[in-house]
């Protein structure tokens, strides 16, 4: 019955976007509809043995074709949401468009980008091999409140067996790397149009997110 299931649902979703590309909308309500079918369904397809997800208050988008391009580049076929829809519903919908009615998705590499709010949802039901975060600071406020409440929300996405890859740069998302083995940093050195002191409006990085104090600039 599983596998009938699966393929029953894989199938109506496959039907949808086709019928959804035509018009030319619908990216995320063939995912909705195979949700509902089958709210597990993410589970049940096979993946291939990277999968890469991709999340952060900003960038996303860039940080995914960026490295779209460079596992093209590389000879590998990849599946990642070009249409932007990166919550669980286009998720699911890019997933399965990749798939067999089997339920075996056919790319050697899927490539995600996952919004911050919504990858919890998202990978409780599989987990990225590879998990890169850009940066936590505002972003519509009235949706995602304040950067820590987001880093709240993006820890629950992040399970032991993930290696991840985030901004040294961002005290807040570093606090992602304390007590981890499998965790790489990136970061950009002293660029020309960097200051000493901060002159925005905003100043969220004022203080160390682990002890409180205040920073200090060393010269």
């Amino acid at each position: 019955m599983k596998k009938l299931r699966l393929f029953l649902t894989i199938l109506i979703c496959k039907l949808l976007r086709f019928m959804a590309k035509l018009i030319g909308r619908g990216s995320s309500l063939p995912g909705a509809i195979a949700l509902k079918l089958y709210p597990s369904i993410l589970s049940q397809i096979k993946l291939p043995e990277t999968v890469i997800a991709v999340t952060g208050s900003n960038g996303k988008t860039s940080t995914v074709e960026m490295i779209a391009n460079v596992i093209e580049k590389a000879g590998k076929t990849v599946a990642y949401n070009k249409e932007g829809s990166n919550q669980i519903e286009g998720v699911t919908t890019l997933i399965i468009a990749d798939c067999t009615l089997g339920g075996r998705m056919r790319s050697e590499v899927l490539l995600l980008e996952s919004d911050e709010r919504y990858a919890r949802h998202t990978f409780k039901y599989f987990h990225p091999k590879y998990y890169i975060i850009n940066n936590l600071y505002r972003d519509q406020l009235t949706r995602n409140g304040h950067p820590e409440w987001v880093y709240d929300v993006i820890g629950q996405s992040i399970y032991d067996d993930m290696t991840l890859v985030i901004n040294g740069d961002d005290p807040l998302v570093t606090r992602f790397g304390y007590h981890r083995d499998n965790v790489f940093y990136f970061g950009a050195d002293h660029l020309k149009e960097d200051k000493a002191v901060n002159d925005s409006i905003y100043d969220d990085g004022k203080y160390c997110p682990v002890c409180y104090h205040r920073y200090v600039t060393i010269q």
